[in-house]
């Protein structure tokens, strides 16, 4: 697999990370995971006889445990339950995972295999939902026993991080993901230690007493991989965006009239459709989608002064937009939220009342793209889009008709 990591995208988002590490823990919050991390390697030994009692304890920390446990994912409860009813096979998977002598391709695929032909029996006897191990569990298993080889692995920071500086294609459920993100880590390992400056107050941090150590820093890799992929933005990146944004298809019938465009070729294969489970999880991601924007508007204020004379109100459906905010200046905007786990390009559909809404507000209206949404850690990527660009620098095509009976004259 043959890439060039851009040398100058990672330099540029290295100085955003430096400023952004030395913020604090309310706004840094990923900083939980050197005082979590020293917990649970204080206490994991895979050498003890007892590795159940081991494992389990291992991961009783105090702190955020979002490294083995969020809303959808649960892999060390899954691998207690092994321990419990499967000692001597599981203990041995775990054996042959960490043998060095074996390629570490084999080793994940057999260790995956042993969990995913159990999965069916331990979740009917389960006594709550249980979630299979991936290569996400597997890093963090990798890392607690040879920290200063592997990384914490996690699929869609990897996948941004290595879009942003042109990294190896990162496609979901490829066991190969692992070592290749394992190759570009590295990478970043090298070119961190070269800020000799940065590491001597990143060893100040560290050398608190209830952080881990991180000697082979590749916690820190971990953590400026996740940033990048998460957080931090250059100023070229934001220019992208605009750039992306005035290049879309214009109009060629003006501002004031829109006209249906087929571009597509119709299909008309018939598909099974379940349309209300549909219907739900779109209003659930949008409801989530509108909570992130909500909640960065009300900082915003609260940054200016505004908040303390101004209230945000989340808008009942059907009125145009979903939150009425302000500006710099304490002049009404109305926010209209568009979430979607897909990418940036993905197409988004508006309502009639929005799109009416929109052209009578122009200059106070805008909308938040909300992309590559994350169910996990609850984040997502964005643009905006106000509403005078929307009129004149985007097409809309009409994709739903009222249908009612013509009157007779």
């Amino acid at each position: 697999m043959e890439y060039n990591i851009d040398l100058k995208k990672l330099e540029e988002y290295w100085i955003l990370y430096k400023a952004y590490f030395k913020k604090p823990l309310s706004e840094h919050k990923e900083k939980y995971k050197w005082p979590v991390l020293k917990q649970v390697f204080i206490k994991w030994d895979w050498s003890v006889n007892d590795k159940t009692e081991m494992f389990k304890n291992a991961f009783k920390v105090s702190g955020n445990k979002n490294l083995w446990v969020s809303k959808s994912y649960h892999p060390t409860n899954y691998s207690s339950k092994m321990f419990e009813l499967f000692y001597d096979e599981y203990v041995n998977a775990f054996d042959f995972l960490f043998n060095e002598d074996n390629e570490l391709i084999t080793r994940v695929e057999e260790f995956q295999k042993i969990n995913d032909d159990n999965y069916t029996f331990l979740s009917e006897n389960a006594t709550e939902k249980l979630y299979k191990i991936d290569l996400r569990a597997i890093s963090l298993y990798l890392s607690l026993q040879f920290p200063d080889k592997y990384y914490l692995y996690k699929y869609t920071e990897v996948k941004s991080f290595c879009e942003k500086v042109k990294g190896p294609e990162i496609i979901k459920g490829r066991v190969n993901n692992i070592i290749a993100f394992n190759n570009v880590a590295n990478e970043v390992l090298k070119f961190i230690k070269k800020d000799k400056e940065f590491l001597n107050k990143y060893r100040n941090f560290t050398r608190h007493k209830e952080n881990y150590s991180d000697q082979s820093l590749h916690l820190l890799v971990q953590d400026f991989i996740f940033s990048v992929a998460r957080h931090l933005k250059p100023t070229t990146e934001e220019e992208d965006i605009k750039h992306e944004i005035s290049s879309l298809t214009k109009d060629e019938y003006g501002p004031n009239k829109i006209e249906t465009l087929l571009t597509l070729k119709r299909s008309y294969k018939g598909r099974n459709i379940n349309w209300e489970k549909n219907k739900q999880s779109q209003k659930r991601l949008g409801t989530k989608g509108e909570e992130l924007v909500k909640k960065a508007e009300e900082q915003y204020l609260k940054e200016l002064g505004i908040l303390k004379k101004r209230i945000i109100k989340k808008k009942l459906d059907g009125v145009g937009y979903d939150i009425h905010s302000y500006d710099e200046n304490g002049n009404d905007l109305f926010i209209e939220v568009k979430t979607t786990k897909f990418g940036k390009n993905h197409p988004f559909y508006i309502s009639e009342t929005e799109l009416s809404f929109c052209k009578e507000n122009p200059n106070q209206y805008k909308i938040y793209r909300l992309y590559e949404y994350d169910s996990e850690s609850h984040s997502a990527r964005y643009f905006i889009i106000n509403g005078m660009d929307l009129l004149n620098d985007f097409t809309l095509k009409p994709t739903n008709y009222e249908v009612s009976k013509t009157k007779k004259s």
